[in-house]
């Protein structure tokens, strides 16, 4: 006997053959992209170089900056990259001194601003009050800045960073969407009042005072500056509380003033020290996106975030790295469609690439094996910069890291991204 099967049944019972035909389909992972080999560009530094940094101008011209032995001697030089020629330009030196200090760490800064406008940053040992090379810090060296206004080839004469204190570290360079110049730095000028460095910023060359915009901070991370069209900025830093919580912070520049900081995420690392990890900010119109290192409930991890009302408010961070070993060491590059690629630092020394989407998940990446097998203070920061993300072609990354040796060495390669 035949059994009768309604319309509706039917219908159900199509529908679940479909689903279940198209099941495979859903599930099966994505092909791993496959990213070109990175093409290591001819370098425009000398043995040993050291400390690079990488800065986009407005029209996405980038860069790169570094120090390099002299003599008896350092130097501070930069170079611009020839995007359509894939080649750095003659490196021209910012300044030289005997009395310089040099550091893994913290490092000179450059920043790029419209029409060939650049400053720069170095530090110098303060004479009176040296510790042997900044071991009390706060209290042994501080920063002087110079500018170009003609894409780097020719640099007005050394200024201090501050009028007011000559004790600087870990500045950050940023060009206002007005032409001003901002700088932030960590500052030790309540050292012995407050036991504890201070984030400290100021407009340069202008006879505006220096701002106090936190009062307690950690005491050797970096600090990151981005700028938005309505003259604002936005700097993010590694916060300290009076329990050694150490997470991260960000205070907005209204233009005049420093509004009171707020914290980007509670982590809740609490550490007696400071683990020399700062955050590093990138932008695109008011959308910005944060990267940073924590090791709270001791698990070391690169988070990430992105704010699409330029910084007021941040998504729930996001765990980036794998199964690897991450030691931090981030920093960040955001294109157009929302998402950013992040880099980090592995144990083995290797370079880590991952993009993030705009809803925040962690997608593809890429691995740049480490020259030692083993990280080291002396392989520094890499740094990593936007080349293009304008067009049909594939985009293009600029990676700049710094080789450890007898003499270490600056290199720099071109990544092209993959489709995502």
């Amino acid at each position: 006997m035949s059994t009768l099967i309604s319309p509706v049944r039917l219908g159900q019972i199509l529908r679940r053959g479909l689903l279940l035909a198209l099941l495979p389909l859903l599930v099966l992972p994505a092909a791993e992209p496959h990213f070109e080999p990175p093409v290591t560009l001819v370098s425009p530094s000398g043995p040993g170089a050291l400390t690079p940094q990488l800065a986009n101008a407005p029209d996405g011209t980038i860069y790169l900056s570094w120090l390099e032995p002299a003599g008896d001697e350092h130097r501070l030089r930069v170079s611009r990259f020839d995007a359509g020629t894939q080649t750095w330009t003659q490196a021209q030196t910012v300044a030289q001194g005997a009395d310089w200090f040099v550091n893994w760490a913290d490092t000179p800064q450059i920043a790029a601003g419209p029409e060939g406008r650049l400053v720069a940053a170095w530090f110098v040992e303060n004479p009176a009050m040296a510790h042997g090379h900044g071991e009390h810090h706060g209290t042994s060296y501080g920063a002087r800045v110079s500018f170009s206004s003609d894409r780097g080839l020719t640099w007005s004469p050394a200024q201090p960073l501050s009028r007011e204190s000559t004790l600087n570290e870990f500045v950050a360079l940023q060009a206002l969407a007005d032409g001003r110049w901002l700088a932030t730095w960590l500052d030790g000028r309540a050292r012995d009042t407050a036991k504890a460095m201070q984030l400290w910023g100021r407009v340069l060359e202008s006879d505006s005072p220096d701002q106090l915009i936190d009062d307690r901070v950690c005491d050797c991370c970096s600090t990151s500056l981005v700028a938005f069209p309505d003259g604002s900025a936005l700097v993010a830093y590694r916060d300290r509380s009076a329990t050694e919580v150490r997470d991260m912070a960000k205070a907005r520049f209204n233009g005049k003033t420093w509004e009171v900081p707020s914290l980007v995420h509670a982590d809740g690392w609490e550490i007696a020290a400071c683990p020399v990890n700062g955050p590093m900010l990138s932008v695109q119109g008011a959308t910005v996106a944060v990267t940073w290192f924590t090791a709270a409930q001791d698990q070391p991890r690169v988070l990430a975030s992105t704010s699409a009302d330029a910084g007021h408010r941040f998504l729930m961070p996001n765990t980036v790295n794998d199964a690897e070993r991450p030691l931090g060491r981030v920093d960040s590059v955001l294109l157009r469609d929302g998402s950013h690629w992040v880099s980090w630092l592995e144990a083995s020394g290797a370079i880590r690439l991952r993009r993030i989407s705009p809803s925040g998940s962690a997608g593809i990446g890429v691995t740049l094996p480490g020259g030692t097998g083993e990280a080291s203070r002396a392989g520094g920061f890499p740094r990593i910069a936007l080349v293009k993300d304008y067009d049909s072609a594939p985009g293009q990354l600029l990676v700049a890291r710094t080789v450890p040796g007898e003499p270490s060495q600056l290199v720099t390669q071109v990544i092209t991204l993959p489709d995502a």
